[in-house]
């Protein structure tokens, strides 16, 4: 299609979707495979500056949608992730929660810690992770330790109580 001739979409004034999705794709193989400059792709597929340069936008936009939208295989991987690392520290917590030596009220933090932690988990494999981060945001006037803003801050907190106990053992 490269030496096909002109691929612009001006047809007196006509719009014709076919057609610029066939110049976006070979703009979009051209740039890939042969490096071409924008005016080297203007000369090659005869269309005026500017068209390209909506054309590039175009091209340019969807592939960022593709970039920025996970594949629902990446998202259950990283959910798997996630909920193992919260596991991991939720195992940690209840170690706290269950020396009698450590401070009381450490316990106790502990011990809520590790039901949120519960909870965190249950939600990893009932609700999408946006919907479960929108749920887990912390409404306005609630202190930071009574709710933590997403399921990340709670791993943190995790990890944060769990320093906060060694630091007390030495």
């Amino acid at each position: 299609m490269a030496d096909s001739g002109d691929i612009s979409d001006n047809n007196n004034g006509k719009y014709h979707k076919a057609q610029r999705e066939l110049a976006k794709k070979e703009i979009h193989r051209l740039i890939t495979s042969e490096g071409l400059t924008n005016a080297q792709l203007c000369q090659r597929l005869n269309i005026p500056r500017r068209t390209l340069e909506r054309y590039l936008h175009e091209i340019f936009q969807e592939d960022s949608l593709l970039l920025m939208n996970p594949t629902a295989q990446e998202v259950a991987i990283e959910t798997a992730k996630l909920k193992e690392r919260l596991m991991e520290r939720r195992q940690a917590v209840i170690k706290i929660a269950d020396n009698e030596s450590i401070d009381p009220e450490v316990r106790l933090q502990a011990e809520e810690l590790a039901v949120r932690l519960d909870s965190a988990n249950l939600k990893l494999v009932v609700l999408p992770p946006a919907v479960l981060e929108r749920q887990l945001r912390r409404p306005e006037g609630i202190p930071r330790r009574e709710v933590p803003t997403s399921v990340g801050a709670l791993a943190v907190e995790a990890s944060n109580l769990i320093v906060k106990k060694e630091e007390q053992q030495q």
